[in-house]
């Protein structure tokens, strides 16, 4: 309270020492803060400050903390990349006709080959092997493939019966007719 005896106008370092202890302690020893900065004398308070400094590496101080004298970089127009302004006022260029090319001097990329070829590869056994040097899309129908699952049990028929299971049923006891071989 301003109206007891004793009141102290804080000084920067009064300032900076209460935030290095909310910095430095525990949350739940927070509630300490107060009391502890109306006993304690000015070398400790400079201690405490000496602490967080050395407790805080530098690359942390500047995290979430953003500082009005930061190196902020230079703003430059490039004559190859988009000027500022309004993208619609601006004339459009159609890229066609900055690099008109021939049909016939088409040359398909080498990485469609290859990725052709790997295509054809997957159905095949050890073709779902990723490689690093994959496509997105490759690595996905491999994914794909590999999660459908190649080995198809009791050639797609099965009872779902166990073996004590089946030991039990009218056919075991002889009161269902047994199936005739034909």
């Amino acid at each position: 309270n301003m109206m007891r005896s004793g009141y102290k106008i804080p000084t920067e370092m009064d300032i900076q020492s209460e935030r290095a202890l909310y910095n430095i302690l525990e949350p739940r020893y927070h509630y300490l803060v107060p009391e502890w900065m109306k006993t304690a004398s000015d070398a400790e308070k400079r201690g405490v400050i000496k602490l967080a400094r050395i407790a805080e590496p530098k690359l942390l101080k500047t995290i979430g903390r953003p500082r009005s004298d930061a190196f902020e970089p230079m703003l430059k127009e490039h004559p190859w990349f988009h000027k500022r302004g309004n993208p619609v006022l601006q004339p459009r260029v159609d890229v066609i006709e900055k690099f008109p090319v021939d049909a016939s001097e088409y040359q398909v990329p080498s990485w469609m080959n290859d990725d052709l070829y790997e295509a054809e590869l997957i159905p095949k056994p050890g073709g779902c092997i990723l490689k690093l040097k994959d496509s997105i899309n490759i690595m996905r129908q491999k994914n794909w493939t590999r999660n459908q699952g190649t080995y198809q049990m009791f050639s797609g028929s099965f009872d779902g019966a166990t073996t004590t299971g089946s030991c039990y049923t009218r056919e075991a006891i002889g009161l269902a007719p047994m199936m005739q071989p034909e």
